[in-house]
């Protein structure tokens, strides 16, 4: 007979629902599962950026900057509406589409990790650089502007575009 043990209580990993709609800034990384580098596949990333390009809709806040890594997405997001359900769309979207493209298998894991920023213009600089210099810092690119899978909304956030620097020059 098998001996029954307690098991400790998970761990929340997520803020009251409340927190995601309040308007401020979020970072989130999504996964792929496993940490397989399913988007060193061109035809794989293209529909994930379509999707994030899609996704700016003024009820769920705008996407401030994005880069899509090969087996993972850091994007910075402002959460006026519901975070969690726009994740939810998300990668219920790209997911629809990669199996119409033939991916076998999921393209995500099932959550995602997420950090409340300050809103301040230091702060949101820092995690910009952060999310743009990650090929970098992989030694998949020599400059963050390199990269074919990244954005920035530089007018909105008051950074110098790409034609005036990278992000590791940012005040």
């Amino acid at each position: 007979m098998a001996a029954w043990r307690i098991l400790p209580a998970r761990r929340r990993i997520r803020l009251p629902a409340a927190a995601y709609c309040d308007g401020d800034p979020y970072l989130i990384k999504i996964c792929t599962p496993d940490k397989r580098p399913l988007f060193d596949d061109p035809a794989l990333a293209n529909i994930v950026v379509v999707a994030l390009q899609e996704h700016v809709l003024p009820d769920r806040g705008p996407i401030l900057a994005y880069c899509l890594m090969p087996e993972h997405l850091h994007a910075l997001l402002v959460a006026t509406g519901d975070l969690l359900a726009w994740v939810r769309g998300f990668k219920a979207t790209t997911t629809g589409r990669a199996r119409r493209a033939r991916l076998a298998g999921e393209l995500w894991q099932r959550s995602f990790h997420d950090r409340r920023i300050p809103p301040s213009d230091s702060a949101l600089r820092h995690v910009v650089a952060y999310i743009l210099e990650n090929p970098v810092r992989r030694g998949l690119v020599d400059r963050w502007d390199a990269w074919p899978h990244s954005w920035a909304a530089w007018e909105q956030l008051g950074l110098s575009g790409p034609a005036r620097g990278g992000p590791s020059g940012m005040p």
